[in-house]
């Protein structure tokens, strides 16, 4: 059976241990337990798999010292996506959360090249660029610092940018699904039907 995944009365529950550094962000809970919702185990690994991703994210996040109201909000997303029933409305909130994830590692990337500093999470890559490059010295690795972050920077615009159109499209066809079966609704309605009002929320 998939890892977090725990059957009961025939039903598969998604339980995960929460580390230390991301309790707060759950009430200080140290374990989450909860249904997915589901008998059928492929279903079930497929919802636990955006979730890891998920806490996976926040833990990230939480490592890179980013702001704690944006990790509040991967949290949100989090427990949006445990309250969703379908597949595709899961993999939806997926994708917005990755697309949140990344701005607010463009935005720490942006700001740490504003101000000059080297983010703790790339120093490894730039050891193995110095272990292939050899010997080099403090004006030569600063450069290399410097290039790896813009590069990093234009990579991630990439990929959001990439994500966005994905989510968007996925969004509009929600929304044509939607109203296709608004139609098909209204052709077999009587005549005397009431229109529908749509009251949209604040």
């Amino acid at each position: 059976m998939a890892h977090h995944l725990r059957e009961r009365n025939g039903i598969y529950y998604y339980r995960a241990v929460l580390t230390p550094s991301i309790r707060k962000f759950f009430n200080e809970k140290r374990e989450i337990c909860f249904s997915t919702s589901t008998n059928l185990l492929e279903k079930a690994k497929k919802t636990a798999k955006i979730l890891d991703n998920n806490l996976y994210l926040i833990k990230r996040a939480v490592y890179m010292n980013l702001n704690d109201s944006i990790v509040q909000s991967f949290v949100n997303s989090f427990m949006r996506i445990k309250l969703s029933k379908s597949i595709k409305e899961h993999s939806f909130l997926n994708k917005k959360l990755d697309v949140d994830f990344l701005n607010a590692l463009n935005a720490y990337f942006k700001q740490n090249l504003i101000e000059g500093e080297f983010p703790e999470i790339l120093v490894k890559d730039v050891n193995n660029i110095v272990c292939v490059a050899g010997v080099l010295d403090d004006k030569d690795k600063q450069a290399a610092e410097q290039t790896l972050l813009e590069k990093n920077i234009l990579t991630l615009n990439y990929l959001i940018s990439k994500l966005e159109k994905s989510s968007l499209l996925f969004d509009d066809k929600q929304e044509q699904k939607f109203l296709d079966d608004e139609d098909l609704d209204d052709s077999n309605g009587s005549l005397d039907k009431p229109d529908t009002v749509f009251v949209s929320k604040p």
